[in-house]
């Protein structure tokens, strides 16, 4: 059976980036190679190395500091001259789960920092479960690997892409039935892309923390987990404590969809008897792989066919 399932897919995708180092994109849509401000006080972090020029004798020096309420860097420069510099490995043809903007099929491109521009989680009278909603239209939408791949086949591994191509489906797909082998095919990707960090790993990490001093502050990020994307913000009060946390999980931005689509999908199997079509129905739900039905058979489906 194929439905016509969503009205937009959203998922984590690259616009000029993907990058395995700290780095992303801000709301200007500029890419932060670090945030020195987060740091402790002191020796600039371990990845900063200084860049010298041989013709320049005296070099200019950098510390973090106290600047205000904020931490900052220093440069100390007596007729002197030098450059702070790190690595950062870029591939804008790397499967995105970490980095990137929020993108989806019907036009939306944003940076993480505006997704609570554009979505919103709201109580519904009929479910006692959070649904997430795309603004203006207040519509519902799908994440997961169906979306991602949707957006982003041509980022595949070689071997993911290959797979695509080889299982029968023509992609873009719509049919939420064939998330499943959507799922299947980034599995190939993982390993693809794990394989690859084993072999670039030649060193032992320089220190397994990033140090931090706790202070009053706010951030975001996303992030694609295995069912969708899944957003977090959190604000630290002036004790060091989280005063304030929200997270959307898949599960809640998926919600309005799967209603939307037993909707459109009991009236097609009422033919079936009760057992059967509970069966169908939980099939349907699990294409989504919502956390509420990991292990159990959950649906109580009774249907009055008059």
């Amino acid at each position: 059976m194929k439905l016509l399932l969503w009205v937009s897919l959203g998922a984590l995708a690259c616009a000029a980036f993907a990058s395995s180092a700290p780095a992303r994109a801000d709301s200007t849509g500029a890419m932060v190679i670090g945030e020195f401000s987060h740091a402790a006080l002191g020796a600039l972090p371990e990845k900063w190395k200084l860049l010298t020029f041989p013709k320049v004798r005296n070099h200019t020096s950098y510390v973090l500091a106290a600047d205000g309420d904020a931490i900052a860097v220093r440069a100390e420069a007596r007729a002197s001259a030098s450059a702070l510099v790190t690595d950062v490995r870029i591939d804008p043809h790397e499967y995105p789960m970490n980095e990137g903007r929020v993108v989806s099929t019907s036009g939306l491109d944003i940076p993480v920092e505006e997704y609570e521009q554009h979505f919103d989680e709201r109580h519904m009278p009929q479910s006692t479960a959070l649904h997430s909603v795309m603004l203006p239209e207040e519509k519902s939408y799908l994440v997961g690997p169906l979306a991602r791949i949707n957006l982003c086949f041509d980022q595949l591994t070689p071997t993911a892409k290959r797979a695509a191509e080889r299982c029968g489906i023509a992609w873009p797909s719509r049919n939420n039935f064939q998330s499943i082998a959507a799922r299947a095919v980034e599995l190939i990707d993982a390993y693809e892309e794990a394989i690859a960090i084993v072999e670039r790993y030649n060193t032992e990490p320089a220190q397994s923390r990033v140090p931090f001093e706790p202070r009053p502050s706010s951030g975001c990020h996303a992030t694609e987990a295995p069912r969708g994307l899944i957003y977090h913000r959190y604000r630290i009060g002036d004790d060091g404590l989280i005063a304030e946390a929200k997270i959307v999980p898949p599960t809640s931005q998926n919600q309005g969809q799967i209603e939307n689509d037993l909707r459109a999908y009991v009236p097609r199997i009422l033919a079936f008897d009760d057992a059967v079509a509970t069966q169908k129905c939980e099939h349907m739900i699990r294409n989504y792989d919502p956390c509420i039905s990991c292990s159990t058979h959950f649906l109580d489906l009774r249907i009055d066919r008059g």
